[in-house]
């Protein structure tokens, strides 16, 4: 039916077709760890700012709380 030929043929576009699929999805497992390496870094200075304007509010309720 088919010849050496046309099977070694397809062996190898078929093996670069896999090679190409692989890169692509090493490229795409990277760009995810750099996804989630900067939604962790962004997460915690948000939550370091969400602590400091806690802290600024509670200090500002504190001073407008004080006797005269």
């Amino acid at each position: 039916m088919f010849g050496s030929r046309s099977l070694e043929l397809v062996g190898r576009a078929v093996r670069t077709l896999l090679e190409d699929v692989r890169a692509e999805l090493t490229e795409e497992e990277a760009r995810r760890c750099q996804l989630q390496t900067t939604y962790a870094n962004d997460k915690a200075a948000w939550e370091v700012k969400w602590a400091e304007m806690k802290s600024r509010c509670g200090q500002v309720q504190m001073a407008t709380q004080r006797p005269p």
